[in-house]
């Protein structure tokens, strides 16, 4: 690896470098797409309501957005659009446009970090780790918002850090402009042109500062502030939207430890995925002694404040010790952890307490980077954590928001030559191998639950009789009201989604007490995750 080092490399050898750097990153989307059968034409998770929306506006030329999204994810809905009429409109080729932002998003994080001093080397693992992050990973392969919103931003703060370390108000410009496409589509984008405010110095009052620095930036906050007012007026009002306003006033009816506790599982849950870069500084023997000092401390504080050490990966989020895409909260059934879980979870509190420690004893390294630009991915990891607590997004997948920040702290201490990166590599391998199984099971899952649902229908059941999970019941039944009968009204009569009325069939994890089963599908691409069959089972 010392070939692709920073200072040793001629201008030319380093550009070769970042190219091949680039095509690294880019292999994990391309090796993941011929492994996980992304084709298959079935949601996941909510990306259905974003589907339908791609859907109407083909098929009528009209841009409606779905009153089950609370977001106005115009963006997102006009990049998959061209896809879809290029190769016409299926899940498998929405899941195509979000890998491709998916891997433009990673880029940008490769070459934030080569702006801010890092080397070549320790921006390819900074890329690399965010690409295989498994909760990012399992994302890009569906038409969900998380994964073009980061994508998007990263793209917009390469721009910003790039625009402010080399003094050149047009990549500010251009800053502002993804900024914007980003806030088109989720509209926490906000913060991203407020965060660049943090790279204003002592001549911020100056003419040419206001020309060249503040007026780029301004023209980005100027244009989310009037989309901000304009979306729900062009577009009509979202439910989702109008009930987190009114959750708003409840925030400060909560006690301040409440807060205090979920924002210390927050940090254990964020810190983790970037394990391959904070187990590196491990690596040198002094620094190993002060991570697991400070690991101790660490232990204590929680363990007496809380009550109970954080786990980095709790189940019924994303990235779940037993499982990726929440598979077992999206189908039918009561299904507990496996025992291997409740054993592996001790040593994972311990392992996440070294990991947070290390992100904190590497925080000094900063002083080694471009810091008035790389102030700026502070700024709005700050930022973000504040909509969090405001708006009660204690969830991993909201939480890959904070992902730019992230990789910029967790990078920080590969600044230093002696530390050694071959830990990096151990967890990056474990990490795709994790992030290409659990991909292929959620697609697989939600496959044979699509699969299931059309012989029943086939046999003569109606549709709404069917409880086939909730992506699949999402696209079948809330998305295309027709499949539900006359009398039936999607906002209370969909199973799973907004019904929890019981139906003759279900497609479900663990068959309860009083169901028949009628069919069991082996799901061949069940690995390490909790259960590896489906039910289709028949109520009394």
């Amino acid at each position: 690896m010392k070939s692709l080092g920073f200072g040793r490399l001629t201008p030319w050898a380093r550009q070769h470098a970042d190219r091949l750097a680039l095509a690294c990153i880019a292999a994990p989307f391309a090796i993941g797409w011929a492994f996980v059968s992304p084709w298959q034409d079935v949601p996941v998770i909510d990306d259905w309501a974003y589907a339908w929306s791609v859907e109407h506006l083909l098929k009528t030329g009209q841009l409606v957005i779905s009153d089950r999204s609370s977001i106005y994810p115009v963006t997102q809905i006009a990049w998959g659009a061209l896809f879809a009429r290029l190769g016409g409109f299926s899940f498998g080729v929405l899941r195509l446009s979000t890998v491709i932002v998916a891997v433009f998003g990673c880029w940008a994080v490769f070459l934030t970090l080569r702006e801010l001093a890092f080397s070549t080397k320790a921006s390819l693992l900074g890329a690399l780790t965010v690409a295989l992050y498994p909760a990012y990973f399992a994302l890009a392969f569906t038409f969900m918002t998380d994964v073009p919103f980061v994508s998007l931003s990263a793209i917009a703060l390469f721009f910003y850090v790039a625009g402010v370390r080399r003094d050149r108000p047009g990549l500010l410009w251009w800053g502002s402009a993804f900024a914007v496409l980003a806030f088109l589509v989720r509209q926490v984008g906000v913060v991203l042109p407020l965060a660049a405010c943090a790279a204003a110095n002592r001549r911020a009052a100056s003419w040419p500062a206001i020309r060249r620095f503040w007026l780029p930036i301004a023209a980005g906050m100027l244009a989310v502030c009037a989309l901000w007012i304009a979306l729900p007026r062009l577009l009509g009002p979202l439910p989702v939207i109008e009930q987190r306003q009114a959750d708003l006033q409840s925030s400060t009816l909560l006690p301040l430890a409440a807060y205090a506790r979920w924002n210390v599982e927050l940090v254990w849950i964020v810190a983790f995925p970037f394990a391959p870069l904070l187990l590196c500084p491990l690596t040198r023997w002094r620094r190993a002694l002060t991570i697991t000092g400070l690991s101790i401390v660490l232990l204590a504080a929680v363990r007496l404040t809380l009550g109970a050490i954080p786990t980095p990966l709790p189940n019924e989020q994303t990235w779940a010790l037993q499982d990726l895409a929440m598979r077992i909260n999206l189908i039918g059934g009561d299904l507990r952890p496996s025992p291997w879980t409740v054993r592996v979870t001790p040593a994972l509190k311990m392992l996440g307490a070294i990991v947070v420690a290390s992100l904190i004893a590497g925080l000094p390294s900063l002083r080694h980077t471009e810091w008035r630009a790389g102030r700026i991915l502070v700024a709005v990891g700050l930022l973000h954590l504040i909509l969090i607590n405001m708006i009660w997004a204690y969830y991993d997948r909201y939480y890959l928001v904070l992902t730019l920040t992230m990789v910029y702290l967790a990078a920080a201490p590969l600044l230093d030559p002696r530390v050694r990166v071959w830990p990096a590599i151990v967890a990056l391998a474990v990490w795709v191998s994790l992030g290409i199984t659990g991909t292929r099971a959620m697609l697989a899952a939600n496959a044979v639950c699509a699969e299931m649902a059309r012989d029943l229908e086939a046999q003569g059941v109606r549709p709404s009789e069917i409880d086939a999970g909730y992506a699949v019941n999402g696209w079948r039944l809330y998305a295309h009201p027709e499949n539900l009968p006359p009398t039936a009204d999607r906002r209370y009569d969909v199973p799973f989604v907004t019904s929890d009325v019981p139906t003759p069939y279900g497609i479900v994890t663990t068959p309860k007490p009083g169901e028949d089963i009628l069919r069991t599908e082996i799901l061949p691409s069940a690995w390490w995750q909790v259960k590896g069959r489906l039910y289709l089972v028949h109520r009394h």
